[in-house]
């Protein structure tokens, strides 16, 4: 058997020598080539073909970024647990109302004040003060509450800055209930 196997070698080695740029020389050397010595740099350009690779052997990491298609999208998964409900808050707001309480006159160069309030079971949520004169400056524009209540008030001050004429304002107050 030893002997035939010697023979088999020689006759290739013989094959390669005699045909070596044939199709023939080459496919007789590649059958004496030891095991892994074949690598990339042995390799034709386009010499692995995707024909020649076997059906599922490569995975996502020997592609590319960017060159596999996503798949489809799966199924829509079950819906999550209803969550609770929260305290129901406090009722709102269904009724307002501007109140309006007279600042009268300011003289040249003087300072005033008002209050414009709202009534029992109101709540002021606003409130400022009108004049028509320019010169008429707000410089105070508060909520008021007396004995650390709710504010029930609207404050408001005002300077004249006039040398000459006197001014009139009115102070308001929003009110919610």
């Amino acid at each position: 058997m030893k002997t035939r196997m010697n023979t088999v070698i020689a006759v290739s080695a013989l094959v390669v020598a005699v045909f070596g740029s044939t199709p023939l020389g080459h496919a007789a050397a590649s059958m004496v080539l030891p095991a892994s010595s074949v690598g990339t740099a042995q390799l034709k350009m386009a010499a692995v073909t995707g024909a020649k690779i076997k059906n599922g052997t490569l995975t996502a990491a020997k592609f590319k970024a960017g060159t596999l298609l996503a798949g489809p999208q799966g199924p829509k998964g079950d819906a999550g647990p209803q969550g609770t409900a929260g305290p129901a808050g406090a009722s709102g707001a269904t009724h307002f109302i501007v109140r309006i309480a007279g600042g009268g006159n300011v003289a040249p160069g003087a300072n005033s004040d008002a209050t414009a309030q709202c009534q029992a079971g109101e709540q002021a949520t606003g409130g400022g003060a009108w004049t028509s004169n320019p010169s008429l400056a707000i410089t105070v524009s508060v909520p008021w509450a007396s004995a650390g209540g709710p504010s029930t008030n609207w404050r408001v001050g005002v300077h004249n800055a006039s040398a000459v004429q006197t001014s009139q304002y009115t102070a308001y107050v929003l009110c919610a209930s």
